[in-house]
């Protein structure tokens, strides 16, 4: 039970900063860009985890002998990706919270 609550912490902790870090960096929010925003990271917080769950019972079984490996991998992309990214954003770019499309790819990052 401790393991499932200081997950659900780290979560949450992810998700609060990067919530916050888009709410500071736009001018002229909306009550209506929070409540969506709040409502879509909740969404995705409560959804990602349980997602997660489910898949790795089913094919625990398949991808046991390897599940290292694949860690690796994702680890690696993931890492490889960011760094990329980071050479190429050019100074001042920030993302937008009031685009849904913007909102849907924050809500999933951290999950």
């Amino acid at each position: 039970m401790l393991s499932i609550v200081l997950i659900g912490l780290s979560l949450a902790m992810d998700a609060f900063a990067v919530s916050v870090c888009s709410g500071m960096s736009i001018r002229g929010l909306r009550v209506f860009h929070t409540v969506r925003a709040s409502l879509l990271f909740g969404v995705f917080q409560f959804i990602m985890p349980v997602a997660g769950w489910f898949l790795g019972k089913t094919f625990s079984s398949y991808i046991q002998a390897v599940d290292h490996w694949i860690a690796f991998a994702l680890l690696a992309v993931i890492g490889g990706k960011m760094i990329w990214e980071a050479g190429q954003q050019a100074a001042g770019q920030q993302a937008d919270i009031r685009s849904f499309k913007v909102l849907l790819t924050l809500a999933a990052a951290p999950a």
